[in-house]
């Protein structure tokens, strides 16, 4: 029986990003462009320019100055996700 325990107690860490709600609402929007791409829907509106300028709107939102705008963009993408999710119901069988 040995008296002494080696053990590596160095960690590495993962490059994981943590969802945010942001995050999650992009993708919302990207899957239902693709949904509506692959049935063959014609989406009144694909949010492609406003999306991407939201993202980046958000993005410092830690930032004192930025609050505001970054909550403003948040609450838009959430607004647009919910949009395309209810036109693509309405529009598919």
């Amino acid at each position: 029986m040995e008296s002494e325990v080696v053990v590596d107690t160095t960690i590495q860490e993962k490059n994981i990003t943590f969802p945010t709600d942001v995050k999650l609402h992009k993708k919302i929007i990207d899957q239902c462009g693709k949904i509506a791409e692959t049935e063959g829907v014609e989406q009144r509106q694909s949010y492609a320019r406003v999306v991407k300028k939201l993202v980046m709107a958000q993005r410092f939102r830690n930032h004192p100055k930025n609050k505001k705008k970054a909550y403003a963009a948040a609450r838009k993408l959430k607004t647009i996700a919910g949009r395309l999710i209810r036109e693509l119901e309405r529009k598919l069988s």
